[in-house]
């Protein structure tokens, strides 16, 4: 009767230990998700800055986070769209007399 009162126990014991160890695991990974989601905030204003205005973002507007590197992205200015070239290989021609 002992062992079998040990061994529900240690089964208790067991489950306690699985049910902590994935509560550490969910709020690690929620605290990776909260800090990707400052970031990315931060890359949109940036951005949103940027494509507005087509100037730097003010400093004093900007969130003061550890991501300063990030707000240094260079969009250039005016692209020009570059002209595709068709290549022949890629080019069908069906010839109706071969269709029988």
């Amino acid at each position: 009767m002992f062992m079998f009162m040990l061994f529900i126990f240690l089964g208790f014991l067991a489950l306690l230990a699985i049910n902590l160890y994935l509560l550490w695991s969910h709020e690690k990974v929620s605290r990776q998700l909260r800090d990707d989601h400052a970031k990315l905030r931060v890359l949109l204003q940036a951005m949103d800055s940027r494509l507005k205005g087509g100037a730097e973002p003010r400093s004093d507007d900007t969130l003061a986070l550890e991501t300063e590197q990030l707000l240094r992205l260079d969009f250039p200015k005016t692209v020009a769209p570059e002209q595709k070239v068709c290549d022949p290989a890629l080019d069908l021609h069906f010839d109706e007399n071969d269709s029988k």
